[in-house]
């Protein structure tokens, strides 16, 4: 489970990476702009990574999951990992 242990760090570093890049950016530009290049960045990644079926698969999953995804709002980084992830 090491390496289990390993991508939890790995998701931890980056997201609380994300988080801060995302703050800064939205200190000085909209919400809506933020979002819309984090979500083309998110997109394009997927397209070069996945298989083109794959990338489809995930794209539906994306769109079946809009109703669980939370509204942004600032990390506690005491929070453990499973509860400040959005989704």
């Amino acid at each position: 489970m090491e390496s289990n242990n390993n991508s939890m760090d790995e998701m931890d570093y980056l997201y609380e990476h994300a988080i801060a890049c995302a703050d800064e950016l939205l200190e000085e530009n909209s919400g809506m702009a933020v979002a819309a290049v984090l979500s083309t960045i998110s997109m394009s990644l997927y397209k070069t990574m996945l298989e083109e079926e794959d990338y489809l698969k995930m794209m539906d999953r994306i769109r079946a999951s809009a109703d669980e995804i939370q509204p942004f709002s600032p990390v506690d980084a005491d929070l453990e990992p499973a509860k400040k992830y959005l989704n």
